[in-house]
């Protein structure tokens, strides 16, 4: 868990606004939320739904996913959800469901939003079984403003360009992630992969030198494409893959994603029923031990 000094609902909504950009950076809708309980982030959320092709990830939803797994209970009562931008029916609903005792957002959603925008489901009245409270109007300015700067930098050309270059993306943050998160998203995304020394690291077995060159040479033109580099530490039967970030000191989205695309690759084999054979189910073509 991340402990922090007791802060105004201004200071908690500027941290939220940091974890908005890492959805400005992904190319998603700047939205970001935390919850809070007795003066200890438990939960960090960002939108991630066009990366996670997932319609419910949503800041809030991923906020309190992250605060179950913490916790091990998805009822959280006695905390404070911090949200840049007024929560939708979907959000509203988990959030009286997940027990919060208080959502603070800052910018009005007057298209979507159901704490009175165009709803009125928060604060949560005696049709709920659970009273959640609400207010808005914290930082409304910064984080109406953060919208307002995504999508005007959306409809720009400048903005395609950067976007298609990611070490030039204009928004572009390294954001180290904490221990616990790291292996809270390992567990969902990459669960062969873990944490060792501070870094994002995976052993790959094959069947001897063939094998290994070819991991090895797989691993090089991703990390070339990606203008991203891992350490490797190779053997007769097995390569190692370490995956950091130097210049932020730690681990990033950076690393998440040259893993994901990574295990795709190398473990990677035709499906069944697909027009292509695949390695012979023999042992003088084995190059690599599939897990």
């Amino acid at each position: 868990m991340d402990v922090v000094d007791s802060r105004s609902d201004q200071d908690w909504m500027r941290l939220a606004l940091t974890l908005a950009q890492r959805a400005a950076a992904a190319g998603e809708v700047p939205v970001g939320a935390l919850l809070v309980r007795d003066g200890v982030i438990i939960g960090e959320g960002w939108n991630r739904p066009i990366k996670t092709h997932d319609a419910s990830a949503h800041a809030e939803i991923q906020a309190l996913r992250d605060a179950g797994q913490r916790v091990g209970n998805y009822r959280l009562p006695g905390t404070t959800l911090y949200v840049t931008l007024e929560p939708c029916v979907m959000c509203a609903g988990a959030i009286v469901h997940a027990r919060v005792g208080q959502v603070i957002y800052g910018a009005p959603d007057p298209k979507a939003g159901a704490c009175g925008s165009v709803f009125d489901l928060l604060p949560s009245d005696a049709r709920f079984n659970h009273r959640t409270d609400c207010k808005g109007g914290v930082l409304t300015d910064d984080c109406a403003e953060t919208l307002r700067a995504f999508f005007r930098a959306r409809r720009s050309t400048a903005f395609k360009a950067a976007t298609s270059r990611p070490e030039t993306s204009i928004m572009s943050i390294d954001n180290v992630y904490s221990d616990d998160a790291i292996r809270n998203r390992l567990a969902t995304e990459l669960p062969r992969w873990s944490l060792d020394a501070g870094c994002l690291q995976r052993t790959y077995r094959t069947s001897g030198w063939k094998g290994t060159l070819m991991v090895i040479n797989t691993v090089g033109h991703l990390a070339e494409a990606a203008w991203h580099h891992p350490d490797l530490t190779a053997s007769y039967d097995r390569v190692t893959v370490s995956l950091t970030t130097h210049s932020a000191k730690g681990v990033t989205d950076k690393d998440f994603e040259l893993a994901n695309r990574i295990e795709e690759t190398v473990m990677w084999r035709p499906a069944s029923g697909s027009a292509l054979e695949g390695t012979p189910d023999d042992v003088r073509y084995a190059y690599i031990q599939y897990d």
